[in-house]
């Protein structure tokens, strides 16, 4: 990290996982500001084929959670948690 002049990452503890968060270095700052930011569609899809892991065994666990409660233990927005069970509930279908 310092070879590249980033910050030292957080780490962040929930149950049994682990968070790190980075904090972007300026040229990608840059870079995204431009809006020439790589598109990674493999990756976006991995990304949400885990949080949804993730959330289905949240909700297996405690099926009474809020929509804000559940981002909050997986880390990621309400935004992002309706968006999951959006998807969730149109693939059943």
């Amino acid at each position: 990290m310092k070879n590249f002049g980033a910050e030292k990452p957080e780490y962040i503890v929930h149950g049994k996982d682990i968070m790190a968060k980075f904090k972007a270095l300026q040229s990608a700052i840059e870079l995204y500001s431009k809006n020439l930011k790589p598109q990674n569609d493999a990756l976006d899809d991995a990304l949400d084929d885990a949080l949804e892991s993730k959330l289905l065994m949240l909700l297996k666990e405690y099926p009474n959670l809020t929509q804000k409660e559940m981002g909050e233990r997986i880390s990621v927005s309400r935004a992002t948690v309706q968006r999951l069970v959006k998807k969730l509930v149109v693939e059943k279908n």
